[in-house]
């Protein structure tokens, strides 16, 4: 598992957003709901956006519980359509890795990363902030898919 890195400045990210644990798969489901909304968002869009699944530990979320954002990138005072959130993805380094093939594997990419190749790469996670990035190789988890995780580091 070696990542690759690239620096991104601070861009902001509009979408829907869900809080919790994801016990009953509520981001798949909300995905399907950004889908079905997607021009509302596409028409504030940079021009060849990527799309973004953002997973953040917010303070004062109950024990396990986080935000993720499933959105595109949008420029700086884009309108939110109603009932979307924008956040702000701070500038940062990430360490990039592909994801391969399923979304029940998803999770265990996760896991390998923050618990063998952060603690064996001598990094640091900067923040508590992680990013789905969503390009053209994304075949809706078919066993040729390929999403990326980015986490930032220092």
């Amino acid at each position: 598992m070696e990542p690759t890195f690239v620096t991104r400045p601070a861009f902001n990210v509009v979408g829907l957003c869900y809080q919790g644990t994801n016990q009953n798969q509520e981001i798949a489901a909300m995905w399907g709901d950004f889908n079905r909304r997607e021009k509302e968002a596409t028409a504030i869009a940079v021009p060849n956006t990527l799309y973004y699944g953002v997973c953040n530990m917010i303070a004062g979320l109950p024990e396990g519980h986080f935000e993720y954002v499933a959105g595109i990138e949008v420029p700086d005072g884009a309108p939110v359509p109603a009932g979307m959130v924008i956040r702000q993805v701070p500038a940062a380094r990430y360490a990039v890795f592909p994801h391969r093939g399923s979304l029940d594997g998803l999770h265990a990419t996760f896991e390998r990363i923050h618990s063998e190749w952060l603690p064996a790469s001598g990094l640091e996670p900067t923040g508590s902030l992680d990013m789905e990035v969503y390009t053209d190789e994304f075949k809706d988890f078919a066993p040729d898919s390929v999403l990326y995780v980015y986490v930032p580091v220092k």
